[in-house]
Formats: C-alpha cells, sequence, structure tokens
C-alpha cells in the first residue's frame, strides 16, 4: 500500500491511496526524517529500520511511500542467536589463533 505525501511549509500531508477522504499531518524533523502519525505507522505496520522506497513528483510537490517487503535494517530480533555456541571460548585467544593461521 502507497501513501501520497504533499509537501507544504513545515507540515507534510499524507493521504492513503485507498483512503483519499482521511488526511493526517506528519511533521519534517530534519532534512532526513519525518515524524508520521501514529496511526499510518500501525496501518502499515512501520518499524524501526524497515526499507521505503520513495517517488517524488517535483511540480506539484507529491511524494509517494511504498514498504519495501523483505527489506530491514533492524537486526534486534536476531540479538544472542549462537551466544552458546561461544560461552566457553575466549574471544581473544580465538582471535589470536585464528590470525596466526593467516600467514
Amino acid at each position: 500500500m502507497a501513501n501520497v505525501v504533499k509537501i507544504g511549509y513545515n507540515k507534510v500531508k499524507i493521504l492513503l491511496k485507498k483512503e483519499l477522504e482521511h488526511m493526517a499531518n506528519a511533521y519534517v524533523i530534519d532534512s532526513d526524517s519525518i515524524k508520521l502519525p501514529k496511526e499510518i505507522s500501525e496501518k502499515l505496520k512501520l518499524r524501526q529500520g524497515m526499507e521505503l522506497k520513495v517517488l517524488s513528483d517535483e511540480v506539484d510537490g507529491v511524494l509517494i511511500l511504498k514498504v519495501v517487503e523483505g527489506k530491514c535494517k533492524d537486526f534486534s530480533g536476531i540479538k544472542g542467536i549462537g551466544k552458546e555456541i561461544w560461552k566457553d571460548v575466549d574471544a581473544q585467544e580465538y582471535v589470536t589463533r585464528e590470525r596466526s593461521e593467516w600467514n
């Protein structure tokens, strides 16, 4: 599902493509960040690190945002995987042993 984002002076108007009669305000935090309304984030199931594609129309200031399925740079969900493998291993000894094999 895409969103249409219309740029204003210091506000961004967001229109859901399927629900154009519902409009919400978003705010420009800085040149790289836009704060979306909670209901939009929840509806699109946005999470930190998710990738969005942005299409801009410079003539009338419209942006289209699309969630890229399966693309997320948030690795918090895999934190700790495999930690039991390294339970009894001294990290410095391991690195030293590996580096000695390079020569």
